[in-house]
């Protein structure tokens, strides 16, 4: 069954040739190597020659390259001890490597469909292990065979750590009713307060795995802000509801509330954490003082919105609300992001500098 591949390719890069080589040759000990000699060879005396069993690289002599890397026009190729030029997923000295169908070796994230796990490969090619950081400050960790950790707590080797589904490091963020600090530590004094008659309440694994999902997605140093303003987040059990207005489709029940004067979330269904949150973003950055001109721009293209919030007429004029459902919606998923980005980029532009402090 052939496998699909998917690669992100990092662009623009110039590779010094002899330290490139030198990085992926070191994992093929005890086999033919090449070496920064065979990247200055005239290119002329090899060519690609294609047969029933794949191409080869290979000389006038017909002698031709095998168990070895080489750097071919700017991207790496594999040839196998037969000769053969390595495509699709291969495991080269127990480590899993990803060319394309024409053999260049693939870089950055790619994801193999059969064993269902992620891999990155830097950019002298040689896959990752341990810990990786990207552009954006997330935190991965790669097993010595270069898997990405996911999909919860997971032993690394300073620690235990818990990781999403996408394999990012719990950061300021919330695991169950857990806080864990920019280092994934957890700090008992930020940890989801429960309010609740009964005081040996358990509380059970969907709601905690409820707030785990709600909190994969929110902007992390808003959650440090939050947090570092003595902000906290109260849980109530035993409520249906905070409040449960008439509208012209009937009662709709809120969740949640924003308490300013006491500093607190209060929610009693963890589905709402992240309106609840971004109800806190708003405020803070100013939204609701009637004077934002970010607020200002974001009602006027309330019905560009309209199919991806709803927003009941009891609530029409209420900025805290339609900002709370709004900043929630833009973060849920990736595909409503898209789809917001590509219906109404003046509105994604304007969320994306409350929520990432981005020009």
């Amino acid at each position: 069954m052939k496998k699909y591949w998917l690669a992100v390719i990092s662009a623009g890069i110039l590779l010094s040739m002899g330290w490139v080589m030198s990085s992926l040759a070191s994992e093929e000990d005890g086999q033919e190597q090449s070496s920064a000699y065979n990247l200055l060879e005239d290119s002329r005396e090899w060519q690609w020659k294609e047969d029933s069993g794949g191409w080869r690289y290979i000389k006038k002599d017909e002698t031709y390259k095998k168990s070895c890397w080489e750097m071919i026009d700017g991207s790496w190729y594999y040839f196998g001890f037969d000769g053969y030029m390595s495509t699709d997923w291969t495991r080269i000295r127990g480590m899993d490597y990803l060319f394309s169908e024409t053999g260049e070796l693939q870089l950055g994230w790619c994801y193999n469909d059969e064993e269902e796990k992620w891999h990155y490969y830097n950019e002298d090619g040689t896959a990752q292990k341990g810990w990786f950081q990207d552009q954006s400050g997330s935190w991965y960790w790669f097993s010595n065979k270069g898997e990405m950790a996911s999909s919860g707590y997971k032993y690394t080797t300073s620690g235990k750590y818990y990781f999403f589904d996408n394999g990012q490091m719990a950061a300021n963020q919330y695991v169950g009713l857990l806080y864990m600090d920019e280092n994934g530590v957890r700090n008992r004094n930020f940890d989801i307060i429960i309010q609740s008659k009964n005081q040996n309440l358990a509380v059970s694994a969907e709601v905690k795995d409820a707030f785990t999902e709600e909190s994969k997605n929110l902007p992390r140093d808003w959650v440090k802000r939050f947090t570092d303003q003595g902000w906290e987040i109260l849980y109530y059990p035993d409520k249906r509801y905070f409040s449960a207005p008439n509208t012209g489709s009937g009662v709709y029940y809120v969740c949640h509330s924003l308490d300013t004067t006491y500093k607190k979330i209060k929610i009693c269904d963890p589905s709402e954490l992240t309106e609840a949150f971004c109800e806190y973003i708003g405020y803070e950055y100013g939204c609701y003082d009637g004077v934002s001109q970010e607020a200002t721009d974001l009602s006027i293209s309330k019905a560009l919105m309209e199919e991806f919030v709803y927003i009941p007429d009891y609530y029409s004029d209420d900025m805290k609300f339609y900002f709370g459902k709004l900043a929630s919606a833009y973060l849920g998923s990736a595909s409503t992001r898209s789809e917001m980005e590509e219906e109404a980029p003046e509105v994604t532009r304007i969320l994306k500098k409350i929520l990432y402090r981005q020009s």
